[in-house]
This record gives C-alpha cells, structure tokens and sequence, in this order.
C-alpha cells in the first residue's frame, strides 16, 4: 500500500498546476521554489510569512514619499527607487499567490488512503440483500468522508464448481485454442453466506484444507414455505382449516393430490435452500415425491431463476418451495440485477398475481452463517479483523427483517441428503452433445460451446455421463460426419472435451441433424443437445419438420431433442411432425446458461 501512495504522488508531481498557466516560466520557477523552502512551516508561520510581505508592500508606498524629500539622494541614485519598487513589487506578487495557495491548501480535504476490500459471495436469492447491508455497512464506516471499507458482493458459485474452486484457490485450467493457461473463478472471496449451516458443513467436509474455512454464527434466519398466487392459498387454506402450522406432508399431499398441483424448486444439486427442502421431504416420507421432482415444472438452477420463470408463466396450477424472504422479495420486486437480465424486469407485481406464502411446521432453519475463508499465502490478520468486523456487525443487522419462526428445527447435516441424491434417488443421466462445426460457427461457437460444456458438472450427478461430438458436412448438403470429442464421460472429465472444442478446425458445411441423429444411437438412453448457428430447414428433400420428426422417432435411444441456436438466429422449426417425443428449439444468448437450463428439463424426459 505504501508503494501505491508513493507512486500516487509521483504522478500527481508531475501533473500541471494553476500557477504553470497564471505565472510566466521564471517567476513559476522561484515561486516553487519560495514554496518548498516554506513548504516545513506550519499553517500560522505561512500566514505570518504573507503578513510580512503585505507590510513591505506598505512601507514601499511609504518610501516614496520619504524619497521625494531626499531629492540629493534621489538624484545621486535614479535608479535605485525603480529597482526597489520592482523587487517589493515581486515579493507583493509570490505573497499573494502564495496567499491563494494557502487558501486551496486549507480548504482541500486530506486525500482519503485506499480503502480496504473485502469481497463477499452468496446464493442468488439473498444477493440483494447482502449488497443492500454492504452499502449500509459502508456508509457507517465513513469516517472525516473517507471509506476505509469497501464491500464487493458475488453470486457463489452452484456447490460442485465451489467446492473446486476452494481446493484450488479458486483457480480453473482454461484453454485458448490449444494452449492451456490458468483463471481465477471470480473474486477470490473472504466470506461466503451460506444458506445453512448445513450446507457451510457439507461444504467443509469436502475441502481438502482444514483451515481454510471458518463457520461462523448465522447472520439471519428464514424457512422454506409452499409459495402461489393468491386464488391458489384461499383453496389450500380451505382444504387444510388453516394456513399456519401445517406439517410439510400434509400440506404436499393437499396441493398435489387433492388439488392437482405441481410443485416446483431449484435443482438442489446447485441450491443450498433447495438441497435443504430435500432434507425436509426426507424426513416427511415424501422420497417418492422427490423422485418426480425431476419433471417438475420450471426446471432452475436457482431461486431467483425459479422466480423469473414462475413470472413468466404464471398459474394457479404451480406453487414454488421457496425461501419466505424470497417471497417478499417476489412481491417487492427485489430481485438481484442478474435475474433482471434474464427477462423478467418488472418481477414485483400487485394484486391478484402476488404470492402467497403458507407456513409449514417442522421445517430445517435456513439460518445464513458467515462462513471466513482464509486462503494460504495470502492471509492478512489486519484484513481478517475487517472481515470479523463486518461479521460482527452483519449479527447486528441481519439480512432479513423477519427471523425463522419458532416452530422451525435447527440446521441439520445435508451430507446423507445429498449422497442419496447422488446414489439412490436420481436416475443415471445421459446426455449427448452435438457442437456445428461448419465454419460459419467458427466465431460464434467456440468458445461459448466451450464455457457450457465446463460448466455441465453444475448439472450432473456422479452416475450421470456426457458424449461430446462435433458435426459437420464435407460438402454441401452431404453426408453428415461426426467427430467424438468425449464418450460416456463423467462430470470430473469435462474439461477435456471443452478444450478439444476449442481446439478444432470448424471446418465444413451445415449438416442434416435428421442424418446426425441416426449415428448417436446406442444402448443407454440419452438426450440430444444440438449447439448450431443454423437452421432445420436445411433437410434436403422435403419438409425439415417431419424429416427430423422421423429420424428422431427412429433413435430408439435418444429420449428428446433440444437445439439451441445462437449468433441472433432463429427456429423455424418449432414443432416435430412423426414423433411423440420430446422437442425443442430456442435462440439464446447465454449458451452456458441455456445448455444448464436444457438438461434440467432433460433429465425428465425419462
């Protein structure tokens, strides 16, 4: 920090100043001289030093006269009273600029010294909110106008890509073209806020470093609630007699059974508040229903995506298992600027398409601890007491106004929930990848195509496995080839296809995704996912919908077909004829994002 000061006033040195424009180049030379001779005294002794040259311009006036009296002397010495009242005259001048620079200096406040950075990150849901007490903290450290802390907040990452980043330094191996080179995976963070103990625990016991995590006391408290809009709670209060104190089994067999509606959540996979409600459906005995979750309606990775998804279509026939807070924020707009990206603007609405929360009994604390991570080779005890400090003061004003009701249990282990997850509940998962390698999607998709297929592990379980190939035509409407890039691969051997996807030629022509989908066949079931700058209507001959419709009937394996198009194209195609099975088409944007989103829905095409 000291050599930033140093080279802080280097620099402001060398920058112009008033008296290089007012003062001509000699007498700007003896003033900055004057001014560093003065530069040691004190305030006072500056302002006596320009007193003084106030009085010997007076007593210049007064020489004159005093020389007219002395006419001999005068013309002895013509010269002298000229030269007398130019040197007064020059002192009177550097007095009073060096009056005007006192002035400057008096009323210019002390430069602030850099202000300490802590960076934070959290779940998407609770992002708003951290920021928010990250100002307010901020503006309560103020102190003569200076800040000596500033907070930057992130989204954390979903718990697979965290848990790596921790165990290495949150660092990943990325390639460009061919040659590898290592990125940080954001802001390398001094605190996370978890969205329960549990979830900070599983996330410990998975980091290879003791040390490096630090759980500390919660900094709020909130439970997860069945969300919906209000139509939908009036028919759930009826059927239940009540709206508060309802154990999680029974409200569940009400909405989805007597009242035929879907529930939908997070992927737990990539929530911790989703990962938690998992534990809770465990300990109600709704396993079963955990099972179909994975056809649930509006498949996300988080609860704000969730949030904007419901915006986007909402019914009376869906309730979200949510986060109360999140609710509130639903009803208040307060969604994080990520979420606002990514369609839904005016989230906040009034009236009959606000939500709904009914309370259930029972349920695991979300309780938010401060999780302190110190990272080898880099920790600073000056730097952890601002961290502590801002933990400290975070218990004092809690992320949410409301805390957890009293009926709510502890923060348990999600350990057992997730390896069940893992090991029992999900089904094994297989998935396809088809990246255009044509050479008009060389710019567009090499190195988005490569980003996605990085980050599937967000979205796959350890029996889940991933086949990577390229395609590609020859020549014009030929045949289409295929270039395997990975086969059968775990979520732990990603990156070796995303690095060939960067590495290859994108070369060729457009290929028929019909002719694509009659060489991915094979024994275990699996979903399609074409990554394409093109369109389906370059089927030769005949119509692409019932083409590709066909083809797809044909793969016995192959359980859906999802194209994603990228590069501002569109789907001209946005029904299959022949086929019974699972079709989409959609332009996007964010290829990682959509890829994400694709296998969730995926995974229910089963």
């Amino acid at each position: 920090m000291a050599d930033a000061n140093v080279s802080t006033q280097q620099a402001e040195q060398g920058k112009p100043t008033w008296r290089d424009f007012v003062l001509p180049p000699f007498l700007a030379a003896f003033f900055d001289s004057v001014t560093e001779v003065l530069a040691p005294l004190p305030p006072w002794a500056r302002i006596l030093v320009f007193l003084s040259t106030g009085l010997a311009w007076y007593g210049a006036k007064r020489i004159k006269h005093v020389w007219k009296t002395l006419s001999t002397l005068r013309k002895s010495a013509p010269g002298l009273l000229g030269a007398a009242r130019i040197a007064v005259a020059v002192m009177a001048g550097i007095g009073v600029a060096f009056a005007f620079s006192l002035i400057v200096d008096l009323s210019t406040p002390e430069p602030c010294a850099p202000a300490t950075e802590i960076r934070m990150i959290t779940a998407a849901e609770t992002l708003w909110h951290l920021t928010e007490k990250a100002r307010q903290y901020e503006k309560e450290q103020l102190a003569d106008g200076c800040a000596p802390v500033r907070v930057t907040v992130a989204e954390a990452p979903a718990l697979g890509r965290l848990i790596d980043a921790l165990n290495s330094d949150w660092e990943r191996q990325d390639t460009g073209g061919t040659e590898p080179y290592v990125r940080l995976e954001g802001l390398q963070p001094d605190g996370w806020i978890a969205s329960s103990e549990g979830e900070a625990q599983l996330v410990e016991a998975a980091v290879r470093d003791p040390g490096l995590l630090t759980i500390g006391a919660p900094v709020a408290g909130d439970q997860l609630v069945l969300a919906m809009l209000p139509g939908a709670a009036r028919r759930v209060e009826r059927e239940l007699k009540a709206a508060e104190g309802v154990e999680l089994r029974q409200a569940w067999q009400v909405v989805t059974g007597k009242l035929g509606m879907r529930v939908a959540r997070p992927y737990p996979e990539t929530s911790g508040a989703a990962l938690s409600g998992a534990a809770d459906m465990r300990e109600a005995g709704l396993e079963q229903a955990e099972r179909g979750m994975l056809r649930a309606p509006l498949p996300s990775l988080t609860v704000t995506k969730l949030l904007c998804a419901f915006h986007a279509r909402r019914s009376e026939q869906i309730a979200l298992f949510i986060p109360a807070h999140s609710v509130a924020d639903y009803n208040d707009a307060q969604l994080t600027a990520q979420a606002k990206r990514e369609g839904c603007p005016e989230i906040g609405l009034f009236g009959s398409d606000r939500l709904e929360a009914v309370r259930l009994q029972g349920m695991h604390a979300l309780d938010y601890p401060f999780v302190s991570m110190r990272w080898p080779r880099q920790h600073s005890a000056a730097r952890q007491a601002v961290v502590d400090h801002f933990a400290s003061w975070l218990r004092a004003h809690p992320l949410f106004s409301e805390s957890a009701p009293p009926d709510s249990y502890e923060s348990r282990s999600l350990t057992e929930t997730r390896r069940r997850l893992d090991t029992e509940i999900r089904p094994s998962f297989g998935l396809h990848v088809l990246v255009d390698m044509s050479g008009s999607a060389r710019e567009l998709l090499r190195a988005p195509a490569s980003a996605a297929i990085r980050a599937l592990p967000d979205v796959l379980g350890p029996k889940d496995r991933v086949s990577v190939s390229g395609l590609a035509a020859g020549s014009r409407a030929g045949p289409a080839r295929l270039d395997e890039l990975a086969r059968e691969a775990s979520l732990e051997e990603m990156d070796e296809p995303a690095r060939a996807v960067e590495a290859a030629q994108f070369r060729g022509w457009d290929a028929a995704i019909s002719a694509a989908l009659e060489k991915v066949g094979g024994d275990e079931p699996h979903a399609v996912v074409v990554l394409t700058d093109g369109r389906l209507d370059n089927e030769e001959p005949g119509d692409a919908a019932t083409t590709v419709g066909r083809a797809l009937q044909r793969a016995e394996s192959v359980t859906g077909l999802s194209v994603l198009v990228v590069g501002g194209g569109t789907c001209r195609v946005t029904q299959l004829k022949g086929t019974a099975k699972p079709y989409a088409c959609r332009a996007v944007a964010e290829v990682p994002q959509a890829l994400a989103d694709t296998v969730l829905t995926a995974k229910g095409w089963r």
